[in-house]
């Protein structure tokens, strides 16, 4: 009994280095000198088109553009002011990674700009018929790594 006790403590102690909580943040590391491109296309109905296009030298193991704080929408209006996002739940994501292959792009459809940063889901509230410029932030090693944005989109909202 006393070794089944002391095989089940080593077994908690060494599986707590390779596990990955529910909810964590990205944590990938990255390599030296990474290139990425992110290219993002609004549409009228809000929905958006997120390209990440590997530009480096190699292999990539990166966050999901879906896990938190891999993702964020900047958004201004018609007059060059910043709209900001409303917090709309608390949310607990899984982590997830994404394979980016060098030389090599993967889209990711988002049905709206909502975006998750901590436990936090941001989403926006546009006018119809308003004029909007959208940059997207990513960050493919979460907050510990650089971001890289894409060109503004200007789209009307239906």
């Amino acid at each position: 009994m006393k070794s089944k006790l002391v095989l089940l403590m080593l077994y908690a102690f060494f599986a707590s280095d390779y596990a990955v909580a529910v909810g964590t943040a990205p944590k990938e590391k990255l390599p030296e000198n990474v290139n990425i491109y992110v290219q993002l296309s609004v549409n009228r109905n809000q929905s958006a088109n997120l390209t990440i296009t590997n530009v480096s030298s190699k292999f990539l193991q990166a966050a999901s553009p879906f896990a938190r704080n891999a993702v964020a929408f900047l958004v201004s209006d018609e007059y060059g002011n910043i709209v900001m996002p409303e917090g709309v739940a608390k949310v607990d994501p899984p982590s997830m990674t994404i394979n980016l292959p060098v030389k090599k792009s993967s889209s990711f459809k988002f049905n709206n700009l909502k975006f998750v940063t901590g436990t936090a889901m941001y989403d926006y509230r546009f006018k119809s018929g308003k004029t909007y410029r959208v940059v997207a932030i990513y960050r493919p090693a979460g907050l510990n790594g650089p971001g890289f944005s894409s060109n503004e989109s200007i789209v009307e909202f239906e």
